[in-house]
């Protein structure tokens, strides 16, 4: 990915911050409106003058991906044609990995426009990547990095693996990280009970606002 810009965008006056990335020793300038629109953890920082340094309006975040960040920086400017494209993931799943990170990255800063968007490409990736299943590096990134057992992203990555291979396959796994068995075992059951009400499951019987739930 191209080397992050730390000069300022320019548009009328309206203020922009300088946002760090701690250990993955980048800069970004970004406008404040865009971020106190889209982002109420953004906004509470900046009401309460949190991780601001000094009168050159500098946050350090503690985001260790500059990657990531980069593609959330664009997404505020540009929109879903920013996202990772989640197509081919048989031979390159790298944007699998890719969403999954900027989902958390949105969860944290609670930006659920972005949230939302990500959800709805991932599923539509179930559907349409019928030989690819998450990798045992993407799932243990989500019961990592996120904790929260009801979390949408978790709900949708056991039900990928349910949909795509089942539990024997994952045995192993499942002993490991019991959070991870437990999502799978609710997602086999919702899989179970939709295919008794249809003969042959075409589609992936869920959509992006279902992992909200």
């Amino acid at each position: 990915m191209s080397e992050p810009s730390v000069k300022k965008r320019k548009y009328q006056d309206i203020e922009t911050i300088r946002l760090v990335i701690c250990s993955g020793n980048a800069s970004f300038w970004v406008h404040k409106n865009l971020l106190i629109e889209k982002s109420p953890s953004f906004r509470e920082a900046f009401e309460t003058m949190r991780f601001i340094k000094g009168s050159e309006q500098i946050m350090e975040l503690a985001e260790n991906d500059r990657d990531v960040f980069e593609i959330f920086v664009q997404w505020l400017y540009d929109g879903k044609k920013s996202l990772p494209n989640l197509v081919g993931l048989e031979k390159d799943s790298t944007d699998v990995m890719l969403s999954v990170k900027l989902w958390v990255l949105a969860n944290d800063q609670q930006v659920e426009d972005l949230q939302r968007e990500l959800m709805d490409r991932l599923v539509k990736a179930i559907d349409r990547e019928s030989n690819y299943a998450p990798s045992m590096v993407v799932i243990k990134y989500v019961y990592g990095r996120d904790t929260n057992q009801e979390s949408a992203i978790r709900k949708l990555i056991a039900d990928w693996v349910g949909w795509r291979s089942g539990a024997n396959v994952w045995r192993a796994e499942l002993l490991q990280m019991p959070a991870f068995a437990a999502n799978l075992a609710c997602s086999l059951e919702y899989l179970l009970d939709a295919s008794l009400k249809s003969s042959r499951l075409r589609r992936f019987p869920r959509d992006g606002g279902d992992h909200f739930l």
